[in-house]
């Protein structure tokens, strides 16, 4: 059988839900992608400020191994371990601050994902306000679609 067939119901179907739900859903959606890829780049910079004092921790201690090694008194001996002392608790704090200025940021964007949520769901109640009867259809200009 190669008859037209008359597919109005359907394409008013996806009309109005494409206007009452397509929208809001892709715009939370967009907005929720760009805040995780915001979060990934601070995450990112974080971690490659941390990695960079261990690298430089590291190179701290080969340094102070060496001093210790070379010194015969005891004066350069201390002067090496409070060097080596200075920039380990100089280190110990950047990453301290560096974790606590993460940990505020993904709070922040706690609060932005719950408010992301909170604005979702006003989408939802615009696109379907509490007065419409249940099992109202929304209507939609008939635009007949034929289908060969």
């Amino acid at each position: 059988m190669t008859g037209k067939k008359d597919f109005t119901g359907f394409a008013e179907q996806q009309i109005a839900s494409a206007a009452s739900f397509n929208k809001p859903l892709f715009e939370s959606f967009e907005r929720a992608c760009r805040m995780q890829s915001s979060r990934l780049d601070r995450f990112e910079t974080v971690l490659k400020e941390v990695l960079q004092r261990r690298r430089n921790s590291c190179e701290a201690m080969e340094h102070f191994a060496a001093q210790m090694c070379d010194a015969h008194d005891p004066s350069a001996m201390a002067r090496a371990q409070q060097e080596w002392l200075s920039g380990a608790v100089q280190r110990i704090l950047a990453d301290a601050t560096a974790w606590q200025n993460a940990a505020t940021v993904m709070l922040q964007d706690l609060s932005d994902i719950n408010e992301l949520a909170a604005s979702s769901r006003r989408a939802e109640t615009v696109a379907d306000p509490e007065g419409t009867p249940a099992g109202a259809e929304t209507t939609v200009p008939r635009r007949p679609v034929k289908v060969a």
